[in-house]
């Protein structure tokens, strides 16, 4: 699992990036992945990537697929809150979605 440490709000992109695009070294810093930076297709996209807008960034990026989980702290385990109908893609990222009330977070 890669945490790309970022000060913006495009975590969704870093995310998919690193796991896209995995570098030698330092994968949790967003520099590892500035010469991929728009390499991908977020036309209508607003960042922070809501989960309802999973499915048109795949229609708009055919070789990626994307499933996300949530922690569940209540039951001590993971709950699947996306999964792609995309999973025959050449790319199949799983991205875990961290949030509180405040804010949210794609690793």
């Amino acid at each position: 699992m890669i945490n790309v440490q970022n000060d913006d709000d495009r975590c969704f992109e870093w995310a998919l990036l690193s796991a896209l695009h995995p570098p030698q070294s330092n994968p949790h810093r967003v520099s590892s992945y500035i010469s991929h930076h728009g390499t991908l297709n977020f036309e209508g996209i607003f960042f922070l990537v809501q989960l309802r807008d999973l499915s048109k960034f795949e229609t708009q990026n055919s070789k990626i697929s994307v499933n996300v989980i949530l922690p569940d702290p209540e039951n001590k385990g993971y709950t699947i809150d996306y999964v792609s109908s995309y999973r025959q893609r050449p790319h199949h990222i799983n991205l875990l979605l961290l949030h509180n009330t405040d804010t949210q977070h794609y690793v």
